[in-house]
């Protein structure tokens, strides 16, 4: 977990950068695990473009799942 974009109950959106409740994003299933990290989204178009292209976006962080 990067200490300056994630909290313990926030997250940044690797696709816009904003900062996400990880508990809304999964409410509202904006939440995705790809390759054993875990990624909040603040919309469903962001959502959408990071499964359109992970890789792309892979670099800019996500969580490590459980």
């Amino acid at each position: 977990m990067d200490a300056l974009t994630d909290t313990l109950d926030a997250s940044i959106d690797p696709v816009c950068g904003m900062t996400v409740d990880i508990a809304e994003a999964k409410r509202h299933e904006l939440f995705y695990v790809y390759d054993y990290r875990e990624y909040a989204f603040c919309a469903r178009g962001c959502l959408a473009a990071f499964l359109k292209d992970p890789q792309r976006y892979v670099a800019a962080g996500g969580r490590d799942a459980p």
